[in-house]
């Protein structure tokens, strides 16, 4: 069974973040900011 953290390390991986572009700032809350992106495929 996989954990959270082992999720979230795929989900963060360099080959992951490398597929988007980071766009405007959406929102922000309480977790987190949220930001526009572009799938560079």
């Amino acid at each position: 069974m996989a954990t959270v953290n082992s999720i979230a390390d795929h989900l963060l991986s360099q080959r992951d973040t490398d597929r988007y572009v980071k766009g405007d700032n959406i929102g922000e809350g309480t977790y987190g900011v949220v930001y526009k992106a572009l799938d560079k495929k």
